[in-house]
């Protein structure tokens, strides 16, 4: 089946200070984070060793935990931070394109060397001028490009390799028939994006992509990319695109089931 719904990127992170909210998935669409924290210590209230970790009861309430040793946090030794973007229209292509271009690449060669960069550096500085993605470390998640309706596209950046491919169709495009052909585990991940992701007129079709970077300027971002958002005249013409697109992948589907019977 040529437009089956296929995950094949291994998104694992061996990283201790990572903070990809994508990361540690086996799947895409999951929304587990992967991370566990643990900061046990037992229940002694008398040890008073600064290299034990000791966990507050108001940790709970308040969203975060105290530990009494000197680790630091990604956020606190490099300034890097990390955010999703989601969206529910298709980038323009042209548009999209446009400001890819404007990404600077990154003249380092290492995670830490890019880490250590001053933010001061005349050409930090230039490459940030040009556009907010240049201090963006690390980004991934999947797009919706007008000029391709039914196509799942991947987006996985990392220094200087970025790649955008695509990765089978949306859950949406696909036939009635092939729907009913999924496999147990696709049939799973079918329901709950049904559940959990589905728009009535787009189906589970969205921008989802997660940005980690150093000193993030992340309103400039969501802005960057939202000018690359259809707007709400361009939609209508895009309906009547996706529309066609879907009929199209039917026939071609079809014809190739009359071919191989």
């Amino acid at each position: 089946d040529g437009h089956a719904h296929s995950d094949s990127h291994d998104h694992s992170c061996g990283d201790p200070e990572c903070t990809d909210e994508s990361h540690g998935h086996g799947d895409a669409h999951a929304h587990s984070d992967g991370h566990a924290d643990s900061d046990s210590h037992g229940d002694d209230q008398e040890c008073t060793d600064e290299s034990h970790g000791h966990g507050h009861s108001h940790a709970e309430s308040k969203g975060h935990s105290n530990s009494h040793g000197s680790s630091t946090t990604a956020e606190d030794r490099f300034g890097i931070r990390s955010f999703t973007y989601r969206a529910s229209r298709p980038f323009h292509g042209q548009r999209f394109a446009a400001a890819l271009q404007q990404w600077p690449e990154s003249k380092k060669d290492c995670l830490m060397e890019m880490l250590l960069e001053s933010s001061s550096e005349p050409e930090t500085v230039a490459a940030a001028q040009l556009s907010p993605l240049s201090r963006v470390i690390r980004s991934k998640g999947f797009c919706w490009v007008d000029t391709y309706p039914s196509s799942r596209m991947y987006w996985s950046h990392a220094g200087k390799q970025m790649n955008l491919e695509h990765e089978g169709v949306w859950w949406d495009a696909l036939t009635e028939r092939q729907e009913k052909m999924l496999d147990p585990l696709s049939r799973e991940e079918y329901e709950r994006s049904r559940r959990e992701e589905w728009d009535n007129d787009w189906g589970d079709r969205r921008q989802e992509l997660v940005f980690i970077g150093q000193g993030l300027d992340e309103a400039a971002i969501r802005e960057v990319l939202g000018r690359c958002l259809l707007t709400e005249e361009e939609m209508g013409p895009y309906r009547t695109k996706q529309e066609k697109d879907k009929a199209e992948l039917t026939k071609a589907y079809l014809l190739q089931q009359l071919e191989e019977s």
